[in-house]
């Protein structure tokens, strides 16, 4: 019986280091993957897709506790922050494939109108 209670500690233990080995990972990832972003989108203009301008993309925010990158899109002064998982293509300009969250971005200008929550933590 002791050895029973052994082994479910130790697997206990080793899923605890597995489950903050991986979320270290993850992180990780998220950290490269919005370095990349950084060299891809900064100083790029952020249009819907039929082609009205919603500003320049300003800097990239990393929220590690959900795996999101999000673009912060000056247009003017006011900023906006939408998550890259919005884009649609990438060339000379960004693209973004929603034209419902597009349109209020382009009236309103500010993460006020997004759908979406920004993030909370610094990143």
């Amino acid at each position: 019986m002791p050895l029973l209670h052994i082994n479910l500690f130790t697997d206990v233990f080793v899923s605890s280091i597995g489950e903050r080995i991986m979320k270290i990972l993850q992180i990780l990832k998220t950290m490269l993957a919005a370095k990349g972003l950084e060299a891809l989108l900064l100083g790029k203009e952020v249009i819907t897709p039929n082609d009205i301008s919603l500003g320049v993309v300003t800097a990239i925010e990393k929220e590690f506790s959900h795996d999101k990158i999000w673009m912060v899109i000056d247009n003017k002064a006011r900023e906006a922050m939408v998550s890259i998982e919005r884009i649609l293509t990438v060339t000379n300009k960004v693209t973004l494939c929603d034209e419902l969250l597009s349109a209020r971005l382009a009236a309103n200008g500010s993460s006020s109108s997004l759908a979406e929550s920004p993030p909370t933590e610094a990143g």
